[in-house]
């Protein structure tokens, strides 16, 4: 089987006579094929009128903001919201870490199972350490921790 990568490049081109005219025109550098496809359907296209029937939603007051009417509101520009990115990019690297942590120990350590978790003993001690810190600093609010009981105040 050839492993040579493959791309393709389909250039769209506008001509409102043809409802679709398809062609290849080869393969340049190798593995990399260049089409064109011309068609009525490829051309920029005005929207149609809205009817006078269509309800049209009231304009928004210049007073509201996104942030006093609840909802957030993405630009045409960039469809996704920064929030949007940092999820996607906090979520590639914890993939990144549990695939190649588990593929680091399986390989190079040998481990198997449930012992191929990077780190699992700190992971499996987390809650705990949570639970702990949450304690302590409901203490120190509370004022019940003031000082450790056994030791004299200098």
């Amino acid at each position: 089987m050839d492993k040579t990568p493959r791309s393709g490049v389909i250039n769209f081109q506008c001509d409102a006579s043809k409802e679709h005219d398809f062609a290849a025109h080869g393969e340049n550098p190798r593995g990399h094929y260049i089409m064109s496809l011309t068609s009525k359907h490829a051309c920029v296209q005005k929207p149609p009128p809205p009817s006078p029937t269509t309800h049209k939603p009231p304009p928004p007051s210049p007073t509201a903001s996104p942030t006093t009417a609840g909802h957030h509101h993405q630009s045409k520009d960039n469809p996704i919201s920064l929030g949007t990115i940092l999820d996607i990019c906090a979520l590639m690297v914890l993939m990144t870490y549990l695939v190649g942590g588990a593929a680091f120990m399986r390989f190079r350590k040998g481990a198997e199972g449930k012992d191929m978790m990077p780190n699992a003993d700190f992971w499996l001690m987390l809650p705990g350490l949570i639970k702990d810190g949450g304690k302590l600093i409901i203490g120190k609010v509370r004022g019940l921790r003031g000082s450790q009981p056994g030791y004299e105040s200098i």
